[in-house]
């Protein structure tokens, strides 16, 4: 098993902006990459974390705490490890570097837009780590002539992403 920390990991490479920010998409974003406008039940379970500590449970939603964004992105993560076990079962059955690969690109993309590579999703399952890796990189894994939207917009990630998924470490 891997000393790998998910939710460091997704902290350290999402980084962390107190207010609400537009990121390289156009989209608004607040904390560790929480995509605006946050959940009512995200926003209750930060309003519920005030409250443990004796503040205010009023919320300036243009304002977050590390700690607050945090609880977000654990919320979010364990929502994503539900709903593609539920879609994609044999996930579970990655090495764990992988599977935890997996799980930081549904948080970085969502569910849908991971499940938007479906020749990488069925390489790794096939176990074809090489091909899985390539389709994260190339538009198109097999001729490798176009990178993809994700590696232009990540480049450092993206590589390691695919390096995890090749390497399994």
């Amino acid at each position: 098993m891997s000393s790998y920390n998910l939710f460091g990991g997704i902290a350290k490479r999402e980084g962390f902006r107190p207010v609400v920010y537009i990121d390289t998409l156009g989209f608004e974003t607040i904390g560790h990459g929480l995509k605006m406008p946050l959940l009512p039940d995200e926003l209750e379970l930060i309003a519920n974390d005030r409250v443990k500590r004796g503040l205010s449970p009023d919320m300036d939603v243009l304002r977050i705490t590390e700690d607050e964004s945090m609880i977000i992105v654990r919320k979010r993560v364990e929502s994503n490890i539900k709903a593609l076990i539920k879609r994609k079962p044999f996930i579970k059955n990655l090495s764990n570097m992988r599977y935890l690969t997996v799980i930081e690109m549904s948080y970085q993309l969502g569910v849908d837009g991971l499940l938007g590579f479906p020749s990488m999703l069925k390489a790794l399952e096939e176990g074809d780590f090489q091909r899985a890796s390539d389709e994260i990189l190339y538009k198109n894994g097999i001729t490798k002539t176009e990178h993809s939207d994700l590696y232009k917009q990540t480049t450092g990630r993206c590589k390691n992403y695919a390096r995890v998924i090749r390497e399994g470490a």
